[in-house]
C-alpha cells in the first residue's frame, strides 16, 4: 500500500467516526463494516482485527 493510499484510508475512518453522534450504546455493524476488512483468528482466544488502512488490532 502507498504512502497516499494510507492516507486516504485514514481520512476514510476519520469520516466515519466523526460523523457519529455521541458515543455508541450498542453495536453498530455500519461503522464496524466501515473501519474493519478482516479479523485473523490466531487461536480461539486470540485475534486480530485489521483495519481498512491496514492497521492490526490485537484482541
Amino acid at each position: 500500500m502507498s504512502i497516499e493510499q494510507y492516507k486516504q484510508r485514514v481520512v476514510e475512518i476519520i469520516k466515519v467516526t466523526n460523523e457519529q453522534e455521541g458515543s455508541l450504546s450498542e453495536f453498530d455493524d455500519n461503522i464496524f463494516n466501515a473501519l474493519v476488512e478482516k479479523i485473523k483468528i490466531l487461536q480461539p482466544t486470540y485475534f486480530v482485527f485489521v483495519l481498512k488502512n491496514g492497521l492490526r488490532v490485537d484482541a
